[in-house]
């Protein structure tokens, strides 16, 4: 279902205004575990296991959230209600996500490198993107080199690699539950986006050159 200009532009804004409020809620719960870290542990401890993690996470949110508020609209977009479902839970995910009382699984020297990894993919394959990043499965142009000729969707695999790496430095039940369900529901977003995204010839050819969504061999 295709979106009037005028409905199209209330809905965008709308979501990045949302985006950004309860993006600093997030952060100030980040900010407030950062605080008590280095408060139980001095500064330097905020670059420990736990600290590291939260600092971390709280980075790769906030470039997320730059990159949707700069992101050009969209030409089409995708409105039914369970479109618009899956990408609210997807995106407003971070919410219920635990920053204290974590305990590492791993320690720091294999977490951080994943985080880091992650956090690069996402960037580097936003950069390429531009500003044809968003949130609502949308059609804002087509990107098919760089880092998408790897695979379809990286900077959902950015988001992966840095959400399995601070799962790992800071688990919790909680924690495990939410990101487990976050990625059943990216699996959902990412076939919505590309149901799009297929009624584009080029993408369509694309998809024949790069044939996985997510991982490599896999998905």
């Amino acid at each position: 279902m295709k979106l009037s200009q005028k409905s199209l532009l209330a809905l965008e804004v709308v979501s990045r205004v949302l985006v950004v409020a309860f993006l600093s809620v997030f952060l100030l719960r980040a900010w407030t575990e950062l605080r008590w870290i280095a408060r139980e542990g001095g500064a330097g401890a905020i670059f420990t296991s736990r600290g590291l993690t939260v600092l971390l996470l709280a980075a790769a949110e906030t470039i997320t959230v730059v990159l949707v508020v700069s992101a050009r609209f969209a030409r089409e977009t995708r409105r039914s209600p369970y479109a618009i479902s899956i990408t609210v839970a997807a995106t407003f995910y971070f919410l219920l996500v635990e920053v204290s009382r974590g305990a590492p699984l791993l320690p720091l020297p294999a977490t951080a490198p994943l985080q880091i990894a992650g956090i690069s993919t996402q960037i580097l394959a936003k950069i390429w993107l531009g500003r044809s990043f968003g949130l609502l499965p949308a059609h804002r142009g087509l990107v098919t080199t760089g880092p998408y000729r790897a695979v379809r969707h990286p900077i959902y695999l950015g988001y992966l690699l840095n959400h399995v790496g601070y799962l790992l430095g800071n688990y919790t039940h909680q924690n495990l539950c939410v990101y487990a369900g976050l990625y059943a529901l990216q699996v959902l977003r990412i076939l919505e986006e590309e149901k799009l995204l297929r009624q584009d010839p080029e993408y369509l050819e694309y998809t024949k050159k790069v044939r996985y969504r997510l991982i490599p061999f896999l998905f």
